[in-house]
Order: C-alpha cells, then sequence, then structure tokens
C-alpha cells in the first residue's frame, strides 16, 4: 500500500488486474485524479463489491470489468467463487461453477492504455503478461507491481517472467509482502510469494 501510494501519479492510467473488492482501487482512484482506474475482477460477487466502492466514494475515474485476464481474449474458463471460504484465492480452475470469457490485456481497446498496473491472480501471472505484451498495449507502461504465487508456477514460468520483463526493458525488485523489505534474488529462484516491482 505505502509503495502504491508512493508510486502511483495524479495522471496514471492504472490497471487492478484481480482486483478482490477493490481496495488498491479505490487507493489508486484518490492519487489518480487525472487519470483512469479499471479494476479487472472476475467474480461477480467482488466486482459487486467494487461498484459499490465507486458508488460510496463517487468515483467518476474508476471502471469494473468483469472479466478473467489472462493470455488470449474468448476462451470460457471457470473458477469457484468462494474456494474453502477464501474469496481472495479466486483462481482458475478446470471444475469451477461459475464460467467467464477470457480477455487478454492487449485486446482491451475500449480502455485507456495502462501507464502502471497491478496484478494479483493466484498463478495466472505469467498468462496475463502475456497477453500484455502480445501487442503495444503496453508502449506507455512503466511500473508493474506483481504477487507472484511460486508453488502455483512451473520453473518455466518463473523464467518466461524474468527474461520478458527483462527484454521490455524493466528493471525488477523483489520484495518480501510481509515484512516490506527488499531482496537480493532474481524471479527465477522466488520460493515463498513475494511482491516484484517493475520499473522502466
Amino acid at each position: 500500500s505505502e509503495l502504491l501510494v508512493e508510486e502511483l501519479s495524479d495522471d496514471d492510467v492504472f490497471y487492478d488486474v484481480g482486483a478482490h473488492v477493490g481496495y488498491y482501487s479505490v487507493i489508486a482512484a484518490n492519487i489518480c485524479s487525472r487519470g483512469m482506474v479499471y479494476s479487472f475482477e472476475m467474480a461477480p460477487g467482488l466486482a459487486s463489491s467494487i461498484r459499490d466502492h465507486i458508488r460510496l466514494n463517487g468515483f467518476e475515474n474508476m471502471k469494473v470489468v468483469n472479466s478473467a485476464v489472462s493470455d488470449t481474449t474468448g476462451n470460457l474458463v471457470s473458477f469457484s467463487p468462494n474456494n474453502g471460504g477464501e474469496p481472495s484465492t479466486n483462481a482458475i480452475s478446470d471444475r469451477g461453477e461459475v464460467y467467464l470469457i477470457t480477455l487478454a490485456l492487449s485486446d482491451a481497446e475500449a480502455f485507456e492504455d495502462p501507464t502502471f498496473i497491478k496484478i494479483d491472480v493466484e498463478g495466472n501471472e505469467r498468462a496475463v503478461l502475456e497477453g500484455l505484451f502480445s501487442r503495444e498495449k503496453a508502449g506507455n507502461l512503466r511500473k508493474i507491481l506483481v504477487e507472484i504465487h511460486p508453488n502455483k508456477l512451473s520453473e518455466s514460468d518463473k523464467r518466461y517472467m524474468e527474461t520478458t520483463l527483462e527484454n521490455e526493458g524493466f528493471d525488477i525488485e523483489i520484495i518480501d509482502h510481509r515484512s516490506g523489505q527488499y531482496e537480493n534474488q532474481r524471479i527465477s529462484d522466488i520460493e515463498k510469494n513475494c511482491m516484484v516491482y517493475c520499473k522502466r
């Protein structure tokens, strides 16, 4: 939260991918007074909560996108909304009860191009990045904050993310998301949940 407040500018276009109830989206909407916030959340109930936040705060610079963000647009995927009673751990699965169509961020043509993206998608991080960098949608993108879930990623996934971000010109910092301390390691070496902050 502190990093987001420090790094966001009033003219940023912020994509909150895996927005949950919209906590980070609300922080961003208060800061991005001349920009825009797009909250991507696949769970209909959580997306409804975000809409409540927009209404209660009177935000005109925040929109909800009830889609499953992935590497391609138009695939049918499913998930279980509560996943053991923890709605913050919603993840795409093969046997879920709710079905949605996927959206690649590069195809989000109705929205302004992002300058800052936060990603928390419970193991689908690689697919989100693949969908983001497949076209020129990321040309204005300066900052990415992504939570890495190594127990849900293959070694190939982690190497892909590391190589792609480096090739796109990002400097990468690893942050222990519990202590907030920066760690001297690479994405390919991560063994526990961490925040990865990328800047160019």
